[in-house]
């Protein structure tokens, strides 16, 4: 059985407002949680630049905005804090 567009639209909506709300407590934008997972998996500026056809002080300036507003001071803290939040797991690392 097809499933209309707007059901789909609707899911898609629920299930965003749900993400989201899991971590409206930190303040990060989209953009800056997808850099924390990736900086947690272990990339570096430059590979994350040119993963997401950006320029490496965007990326860079992105960082700094994660750091300031979780008030952590170093990877290997993001790293932490990615894992309690459940955005990265061991079995991915």
């Amino acid at each position: 059985m097809p499933v209309s567009m707007p059901a789909v639209l609707s899911y898609q909506a629920q299930s965003n407002q749900a993400d989201e709300s899991m971590y409206q407590d930190d303040g990060l934008t989209a953009r800056e949680r997808e850099l924390l997972i990736l900086i947690a998996q272990g990339l570096v500026v430059k590979e994350i630049a040119r993963l997401l056809k950006v320029s490496e002080k965007t990326v860079r300036n992105h960082i700094s905005n994660i750091y300031h507003k979780l008030a952590i001071y170093d990877r290997s803290q993001l790293v932490i804090y990615a894992m309690k939040k459940g955005l990265v797991d061991l079995q991915s690392l």
